[in-house]
């Protein structure tokens, strides 16, 4: 058995089981320990790296906003916790508007956004969010999105980092791929080729492993106009 199976197969498992794997790890190199402080922030990059690989259900969450017709543009940075890659990643999964009915909205392209005058829809462009909404003064808009989210803290609450010995990682964050990361870092800042390699190779698998099983899918992206010229408009909506 490797030295930190047992931790491995812990239902839970905190900040100080993961550093203590990581110590179970090194000692195979006859090194002395490092710093706690410096494995938990290796830690926290693995967490950060493999929220950037994956998305988890853990990690969404929703904002409210109310709306005021003839306001469209919301900042993205008014989303509590928004990940922040959300560039690459497009963090915003959907929005739906209460009022007498639950309507849902279509994700646009942002090219056409500004061509279109009724319906309801949104668009991402840079750090805002687009919205259009055929309803009226005061509906709530939910808008559901991917977190930065990676952990908990004992007491539950979600948490952008591990800081406390008994914070846990979100339950699909594998603690094996966690333990890779950090090792892949430690030995190739000590410059243990053939130890980080293995380390980088574990984790890259795992990683494979996580990207294959995932079962996310995210709003598809639509164009409702395209320009045409010789209209007079020159932006012609789609059928």
């Amino acid at each position: 058995m490797a030295p930190h199976e047992d931790i491995i197969n812990k239902q839970i498992m905190i900040l100080s089981d993961l550093s203590t794997a990581i110590d179970d790890e090194r000692r195979k190199t006859g090194t002395s320990f490092i710093a706690a402080a410096e494995k938990t922030r290796y830690i926290n990059q693995a967490l950060q790296a493999l929220s950037n690989n994956n998305d988890f259900y853990e990690q969404e969450t929703t904002n409210n906003f109310s709306y005021v017709p003839g306001t469209s543009t919301y900042t993205i940075n008014a989303l509590s916790a928004i990940a922040p890659n959300h560039k690459t990643k497009d963090s915003v999964i959907s929005i739906t508007a209460t009022s007498s009915t639950t309507k849902f909205f279509e994700r646009i392209n942002p090219e056409t956004f500004p061509h279109l005058t009724t319906g309801n829809y949104f668009a991402i462009a840079g750090r805002d969010l687009w919205v259009m909404h055929d309803g009226v003064s005061g509906d709530t808009l939910t808008t559901r999105y991917i977190s930065n989210y990676v952990g908990y803290t004992s007491g539950a609450t979600l948490s952008a980092s591990l800081t406390a010995s008994t914070d846990e990682p979100l339950q699909d964050m594998d603690p094996e791929a966690i333990i890779a990361y950090a090792l892949y870092k430690i030995f190739k800042k000590e410059g243990k080729k053939d130890d980080w390699q293995e380390a980088k190779h574990r984790y890259d698998e795992i990683l494979k492993t996580l990207q294959q099983d995932s079962k996310y899918h995210r709003a598809n992206v639509y164009d409702r106009m395209t320009f045409e010229s010789g209209y007079n408009t020159d932006w012609v909506r789609r059928i």
